[in-house]
């Protein structure tokens, strides 16, 4: 895929999913502070208050969430990486390479999994 193709198709996902975690966080804060049957036109003090503290938490709660996800997703290419490393060592050893000692079978591996990231 063109890189430029793929960087607007990660903005325009970007885009969707920020307009669905506000339509969600707008629909249970609502639900949560503002009383189905309305009495006044403006929101009294005791909603405006809850409403400001269930943005602000479930905005809290989404940028934790997304750390969390981000650094599993890193552990899970680290893991990525040293498994297939793990493997083409075995394969070399097993063809009588020694890694340590043949640098040119080193930049190979390297290459190899540079190209699979």
């Amino acid at each position: 895929m063109d890189p430029m193709k793929a960087q607007q198709l990660a903005a325009e996902l970007e885009v969707e999913m920020m307009a669905d975690m506000y339509n969600r966080m707008t629909n249970a804060c609502h639900r949560k502070c503002v009383p189905p049957h309305y009495k006044e036109a403006e929101l009294s003090k005791g909603e405006a208050v809850c409403l400001d503290r269930c943005v602000a938490k479930y905005l809290d709660l989404h940028e934790r969430l997304g750390r969390k996800l981000t650094e599993l997703s890193v552990q899970d290419e680290e893991a990525t990486v040293y498994e297939a490393k793990v493997s083409l060592e075995a394969r070399y050893k097993f063809l009588g390479f020694n890694l340590l000692n043949d640098f040119a079978a080193f930049v190979t591996i390297a290459t190899f999994i540079v190209s699979t990231l």
